[in-house]
């Protein structure tokens, strides 16, 4: 993570959700199983999930509510998807419709994997079950544009970052430092570039963990 993706991806974010990120899925370290991944996603809460194509772009989104089998759009309008290669960008939710997020498994008639945003089988920014391939188009539900090369891409990495409030002791363990503390000259040349809009002062530093 870089100090820009970092301050793009808490804009907007709970602040009990910007204090430690917890790797709980890599596709390079787990396999690319969705079922590996719904054993160790589903349930436990926020998540941001990253996905890089074959092509090279970077991109995800983030889940406001835990990722759980549903066979119809669920969640809440606090949830967003992103950019992060070959530029920084965030789509939140525009009110259009409230189809946030998808999650299919074991379905035989419905698409089975993770969606956010647009319609059934033609999503905003979706992974199949097979975890190879992948959907990103235009939707109304946040207003995007599609962020991988192409509109239906191949899947190189997955990874998946549980969001939550630490513990008392890894807070006192870690102190109470924001990781832009430590990159204020960064933020000044953004703020002079007019690109620190989505920033959010109010990030701390994660855990060191492999990512992406």
């Amino acid at each position: 993570m870089t100090p820009e993706w970092i301050w793009l991806l808490a804009s907007g974010l709970p602040a009990a959700q910007t204090e430690v990120w917890e790797l709980l899925f890599n596709s390079r370290l787990h396999g690319g199983s969705f079922n590996t991944f719904m054993g160790k996603a589903a349930e436990k809460g926020p998540t941001l999930t990253l996905i890089r194509d074959k092509k090279g772009h970077l991109f995800g989104g983030y889940a406001a509510d835990a990722w759980s089998k549903h066979g119809v759009f669920y969640g809440s309008s606090l949830s967003f998807i992103f950019g992060l290669l070959p530029k920084t960008v965030k789509f939140t939710a525009t009110g259009a419709n409230a189809n946030m997020l998808w999650c299919g498994q074991g379905f035989t008639q419905i698409p089975n994997g993770l969606g956010w945003g647009g319609q059934v089988g033609y999503y905003g920014l979706s992974i199949d079950s097979s975890f190879e391939k992948g959907m990103s188009r235009p939707s109304a539900t946040f207003s995007n544009f599609c962020l991988a090369a192409d509109e239906v891409f191949e899947v190189d990495t997955v990874e998946c970052w549980l969001l939550q409030q630490p513990e008392e002791e890894e807070v006192a363990a870690t102190g109470n430092s924001s990781v832009l503390d430590r990159f204020k000259e960064d933020r000044h040349l953004m703020d002079l570039a007019g690109r620190s809009t989505q920033a959010s002062a109010g990030v701390r530093e994660a855990r060191p963990e492999d990512d992406l």
